[in-house]
C-alpha cells in the first residue's frame, strides 16, 4: 500500500494543519508517508501550492488566483500565519524524502516546472524519477510528456 499525503497531509482532526502548507507537508514527511501531492498554479512566473483557484477558503484574500498578481499573493497567507507557498519552498523541504506528486491546477505550469524541477535536479543531484505529474489537463500532461519525459505522468 502507498501512504500518500493528499494536499500536504491531514486537514481535518484536533491537530489540522492548512493543507497545502509547509507544516503539513513537513508533518507528513515526519509520519514516514511515501508520497506528497501538492496543487501548483502559475501567476507571475511562479508556482503557487494551492488547491483552490478562489482564494478566501484556505487562503487569506479574495479573487481568482490566476488574476490576481504575484505580490497580491506574497501577501496571502494560511490560517496558521505561514504565507502561501511557492514550488520553489516545498522542493528542498521534501527533496529525496518521498514521491512528489505536483498536480497541475492552472494554465501555462509546464514549462516553468521543467525549468524549477531541472534546475533543482541539477542543483541537489537529484532525480527526476521522485516526481510524479497529474492533472485534468491533457494538454499540460501532453507537453510534460514532451519537456519532462523522465517524470511520470497521470490523468487526475
Amino acid at each position: 500500500m502507498l501512504c500518500i499525503a493528499r494536499r500536504g497531509g491531514p486537514q481535518a482532526g484536533a491537530t489540522a494543519l492548512p493543507e497545502n502548507s509547509l507544516a503539513a507537508i513537513s508533518r507528513a514527511l515526519d509520519l514516514g508517508v511515501k508520497a506528497i501531492e501538492i496543487d501548483v498554479f502559475q501567476v507571475d512566473g511562479e508556482l503557487w501550492v494551492t488547491h483552490d483557484r478562489r482564494l478566501g477558503r484556505v487562503v487569506t484574500g479574495q479573487g481568482i488566483i490566476t488574476e490576481l498578481s504575484a505580490d497580491y499573493l506574497r501577501r496571502c497567507t494560511l490560517p496558521n500565519g505561514e504565507r502561501l507557498p511557492v514550488l520553489g519552498d516545498v522542493l528542498p523541504l521534501v527533496k529525496d524524502k518521498a514521491m512528489l506528486n505536483i498536480e497541475i491546477k492552472g494554465a501555462n505550469v509546464v514549462p516553468l516546472l521543467k525549468a524549477q524541477l531541472d534546475a533543482f535536479v541539477v542543483d541537489n543531484q537529484g532525480s527526476y524519477e521522485q516526481y510524479l505529474v497529474s492533472s485534468f489537463d491533457h494538454h499540460q500532461l501532453y507537453q510534460s510528456m514532451h519537456l519532462l519525459p523522465n517524470v511520470l505522468r497521470v490523468v487526475s
